[in-house]
């Protein structure tokens, strides 16, 4: 199907006890191919997220799922969507069907987008946090440059959001002003994401339409901003121990699986790239 509206099929939200709401109306599901460079001194990434030099362990590879249609979009692993539902695997085979996958754990990562902000929600250890944003102007610069992307003709545009610079291609085919990750406020679909320095690259695999539900937890988070978070995760990254002493009250020790105590110093970390978003 190539152009289709986005009509809402119904409308209701549900409030669960363990605090996460469930809506439910007829969704666009977009699956998307994920992929960052781990390690930005050992592998390079072409425009087109193939491996273009050094270790390709250090891009790592993810599907993510944007469902939108109705009143709020939803964008999250569709590894970690899989194993949190009693959904079957088989049920969403033809998604990624021709495609080589794996199922794995998944990011935790969901970005929620509405008419007027964005909500993402991210783990760091146990506990859960939630950013909220109005939507940003991401000032769009459309181009004259055109291209096939999974079998929709797409246009090039630019910009430039949060200390990185991004060529996107977008496709009026699909009436959808959405895209993955954060990115939103094109007339058309998203379809392929790179940022100019080729660490981050998003890519349209295929598509469906299905009656489905999002949910979304609505309690029990704690509000940051999206630089206090990244600071946050980059404590957690390089030095896991300092992270949990100072954030669950105390000194906290580590053994291996014999018992034997693990040194904190070994388990320091140096981080090899930079998060999607630098500059705020």
């Amino acid at each position: 199907i190539k152009k289709y509206d986005c009509e809402k099929y119904c409308d209701y939200s549900d409030h669960y006890g363990n605090g996460w709401v469930s809506l439910l109306f007829w969704c666009h599901f977009f699956l998307y191919i994920h992929k960052y460079v781990s390690d930005t001194t050992a592998v390079e990434m072409s425009m087109n997220g193939e491996f273009d030099g050094g270790d390709s362990a250090y891009i790592y590879t993810e599907y993510f799922i944007l469902r939108c249609g109705g009143p709020v979009s939803e964008f999250r692993s569709f590894d970690r969507m899989i194993a949190d539902s009693a959904l079957s695997y088989n049920e969403y085979s033809d998604l990624i069907s021709g495609n080589s996958y794996n199922l794995k754990s998944g990011s935790r990562l969901r970005i929620y987008k509405d008419v007027n902000n964005i909500t993402t929600i991210q783990p760091i250890s146990f506990d859960w946090f939630r950013i909220v944003e109005n939507i940003p102007d991401f000032g769009w610069e459309v181009c004259d440059e055109w291209k096939n992307v999974a079998g929709y003709n797409a246009r090039m545009a630019r910009c430039s959001f949060r200390g990185r610079e991004y060529i996107v291609w977008f496709t009026s085919e699909i009436p959808v002003s959405e895209g993955p990750w954060k990115f939103a406020g094109l007339p058309g679909l998203i379809v392929e994401v790179c940022d100019v320095e080729c660490e981050y690259y998003y890519r349209l695999i295929s598509l469906r339409r299905k009656n489905t539900q999002i949910e979304f937890l609505n309690e029990n988070m704690l509000d940051l901003s999206q630089e206090k978070f990244n600071k946050r995760l980059r404590m957690y990254i390089e030095d896991v121990v300092r992270y949990m002493s100072m954030t669950y009250s105390g000194p906290i020790s580590y053994a291996d699986k014999d018992g034997n105590p693990i040194d904190p110093e070994s388990l320091k970390k140096v981080m090899k790239f930079d998060f999607e978003e630098i500059v705020f």
